[in-house]
């Protein structure tokens, strides 16, 4: 299998350069001095030793991309389970409270209307997802472990159990869907199942490997399969990075949702609901702040829920999607305000 030419981008370290020019003049001494059975056995070992330590740094720089998606899902997880506790919980305790909603005649841009609709037309749905999450944070978000954090960041609500603990408690552990999730579990710090199997690392075959501490290879492993299993690492490696962009991306657009008066939405409607919860006696403002915090607890609900990995490790074209709709959104409603700005 001929080499993949991977991207060396200024971000990545010193170290994936040495790895990546190693094994391309690996490649290139094997291309101009093909093994004919001439070259002595002395020669021959060296150039073994040489791929294994090749092999040995491609690893050792897998582990690092390892250790900092890891960090990523990490914050991404917990950054979920704090706006489900600080916004989406107590904004549908909040709406559900409010009598005779109807929200087709709030002072709302097209865009805004269609997505404050949703909440009325799946409020059920709602209920239920914020339900399951109140079980989950009611530990405490600083409380929650690192194992339901990946699984919240990588597949949302539904990636977290919450069986009755011995105590009566909720406790939080990853579901079936996320526990069966071969790149996630190995971003979480675990092992590939067996020795010599071939896995699925985020859309990537990554095998020959073995993984008890670190990546081995077994002794009688041939150049060949050194220099597979370096590519595969590589391109692992590459997988994984995509994955820690990606988490970055969701982090950076629900802090936008937040900043976006999600918040300040919410704390209004809140006062609102407590002086008054009838919405037919609401005025215009009144009528378009609920549609408006409904509207925007759409996005945040959309991308919070919607899985990171597929059942293969791939990044989803759900979450991608999301992403894509709430951008467009948040960029109308700030073009909006500025608008509003100049005018006032």
């Amino acid at each position: 299998m001929p080499f993949p030419v991977i991207p060396i981008v200024v971000t990545s370290s010193i170290a994936a350069l040495i790895t990546y020019v190693g094994v391309r003049m690996a490649m290139d001494e094997k291309r101009e001095h093909p093994h004919d059975g001439i070259r002595d056995l002395d020669e021959t070992a060296r150039e073994g030793e040489k791929a294994k330590e090749i092999f040995r740094k491609a690893g050792q720089f897998l582990e690092v991309r390892r250790e900092q998606t890891q960090g990523q899902l990490e914050a991404l997880g917990r950054q979920k389970a704090g706006m489900f506790e600080s916004v989406l919980i107590p904004f549908e305790e909040t709406f559900s409270r409010i009598r005779n909603v109807d929200l087709s005649d709030a002072d709302l841009p097209s865009f805004l209307a269609k997505a404050a609709r949703w909440i009325t037309l799946e409020s059920s749905k709602l209920h239920e997802v914020t339900a399951h999450m109140r079980a989950v944070v009611a530990v405490g978000v600083d409380a929650l472990a690192f194992d339901a954090l990946a699984a919240l960041a990588a597949c949302g609500s539904a990636g977290i159990s919450t069986p009755a603990s011995a105590s009566g408690g909720p406790a939080t552990t990853p579901s079936s869907l996320a526990a069966s999730n071969t790149t996630l579990a190995w971003l979480r710090g675990g092992t590939f199942p067996e020795c010599g199997s071939t896995v699925i690392l985020g859309g990537v075959a990554a095998a020959p490997v073995l993984l008890v501490n670190g990546f081995m290879l077994p002794p009688q492993a041939g150049k060949r399969a050194v220099e597979q299993a370096v590519s595969n690492l590589l391109n692992a490696e590459v997988a994984a990075r995509d994955i820690d962009r990606k988490a970055t991306e969701v982090r950076k657009v629900l802090k936008r949702l937040m900043e976006g008066h999600l918040a300040d939405d919410l704390a209004a409607l809140r006062e609102l609901v407590s002086a008054n919860d009838d919405y037919r006696t609401y005025d215009r403002p009144q009528k378009t702040l609920v549609a408006r915090a409904a509207s925007l607890t759409k996005m945040a609900r959309d991308v919070a829920e919607a899985p990171l990995l597929g059942k293969n490790g791939e990044i989803t074209d759900a979450i991608g999607q999301a992403l894509k709709r709430t951008k467009k959104i948040l960029k109308a409603l700030e073009t909006a305000r500025r608008r509003y700005a100049c005018c006032s």
